[in-house]
């Protein structure tokens, strides 16, 4: 065998075990991941461990974190050690394992309190985790959630049932100003006197309205409802008599990107509004991520005004998700303006299929062949000027406490003051 031949033998033989080496690293890496996410869901043997300790569920859960959550940059950049969480806790959990058993059941108040200061340091408001108690196989009645924890006073302060239930009698704080309205499952229209046109919608679900209202008579009237909000609209601008739109998203908890066509989509002209950008996991490292791509949503395909008077927007503490990235849209806009309260903070979107993304849910939600169910954001939602707004959620160009009283709404009040004065103006 001549030198050069031994030579490329030889520097084979390296190549191929360095690639072993990467291989079986990445093969650990990926069987950790798939242990917890995207195996054969019938093999309850994926979550034999997490079944068979307190200490096992522990490293169940924060492995499934460690590998499938979008957000950990952002999390770092706040402090948040996810190394240091399994050191302090690790043993905390292995102490309960001592004390406890499947005999001698573990108190669900310890598990909650446990989890509690886990969850409480992240700022993602999508995410949840859902526990089941080993030792008793009984689900405890709670979610942990951080978003929830870090606005809980706020929230429970905005949001009652009464209130909810006010905010749906919108009609009876105005019965001698309307000549139009409609009602269909929380979403609202309302035709003031002076041509202002309020159209409300506890949830952004119109998209998949339109899908199956030829098959479904309740969503076929949600969108009638909204039908009559933008023919309304269209012919008040051709008259020149429209004032106002105002749209009101308090206690909407979001739901898909294609109801921006509908919404702030239906009442704009030109191009797609770039809202911001997303980032995808691309692999079970940490921070393995794509780059960033530009999110946009596009405006409603049938020939529609452009609206150029004051087009409100009403938000609280429980405007989530979709109803928020209308909210940033609307502050983009020339004659767009947000009232009432911080929304949620939840942005990062939920991006079907999972599989695209090396994140998103975990787990069980029927708590049956795993002992937890985590639900998270399958992407990561950056602003405009590529910043992570996770948990913070939009500030209100003007911050107007909401107050609801049997002939009221402070924040509806307003609205409606701000477009009589601003179009009075022009």
């Amino acid at each position: 065998m001549n030198t050069s031949r031994f030579l490329n033998i030889q520097i084979w033989l390296i190549i191929f075990s360095l690639l072993s080496i990467t291989t079986t690293s990445c093969r650990d890496d990926s069987d950790e991941f798939l242990s917890y996410s995207l195996s054969d869901e019938d093999n309850d043997d994926n979550f034999s461990e997490a079944k068979a300790s307190l200490a096992g569920q522990f490293k169940a859960i924060w492995k499934a974190m460690n590998n499938n959550y979008p957000l950990w940059d952002y999390e770092e950049a706040h402090g948040v050690d996810w190394d240091k969480t399994y050191r302090d806790f690790l043993p905390k959990f292995e102490e309960l394992d001592r004390m406890y058993n499947f005999t001698n059941p573990v108190p669900d108040e310890i598990i909650c309190e446990l989890y509690n200061q886990i969850f409480a340091q992240l700022h993602d408001g999508h995410s949840y985790l859902q526990l089941k108690n080993i030792h008793t196989n009984q689900n405890i009645k709670k979610q942990f959630s951080p978003s929830y924890q870090a606005i809980q006073e706020r929230f429970d302060k905005e949001v009652t049932w009464l209130s909810m239930l006010k905010r749906r009698g919108i009609l009876a704080y105005y019965n001698n100003q309307y000549n139009y309205c409609g009602d269909a499952g929380g979403y609202t229209f309302v035709r003031f006197n002076d041509e202002i046109m309020y159209f409300g919608l506890l949830k952004c679900q119109l998209a998949a309205a339109f899908e199956q209202r030829s098959t479904d008579s309740d969503k076929d009237k949600i969108c009638q409802v909204w039908q009559a909000w933008f023919d309304a609209i269209q012919q008040a601008h051709n008259e020149r008599s429209l004032k106002g739109v105002i749209l009101d998203l308090r206690f909407n908890t979001g739901g898909t990107a294609n109801d921006f066509q509908y919404l702030i989509g239906a009442l704009i002209n030109g191009p797609e509004q770039l809202l911001g950008y997303t980032r995808m996991k691309t692999g079970v490292g940490r921070l393995d991520y794509s780059c960033l791509f530009p999110f946009t949503c596009k405006n409603y395909s049938e020939p529609h005004v452009n609206v150029d008077v004051p087009i409100v927007v009403l938000c609280n503490v429980e405007t989530a998700s979709m109803a928020e990235l209308l909210c940033l849209a609307a502050k983009q806009l020339p004659n767009g303006h947000v009232i009432g309260t911080q929304t949620y903070g939840a942005f990062s979107p939920i991006v079907e299929p999972y599989r695209v993304t090396y994140a998103g849910t975990v787990g069980d939600p029927e708590l049956t062949r795993a002992p937890f169910y985590i639900y998270m954001p399958s992407a990561a939602f950056f602003s405009k000027d590529k910043k992570v707004i996770e948990g913070q959620g939009v500030i209100p160009d003007e911050v107007v406490e909401l107050d609801i009283s049997v002939s009221s709404d402070s924040q509806l009040d307003r609205a409606l003051e701000y477009i009589r004065k601003t179009s009075h103006a022009q």
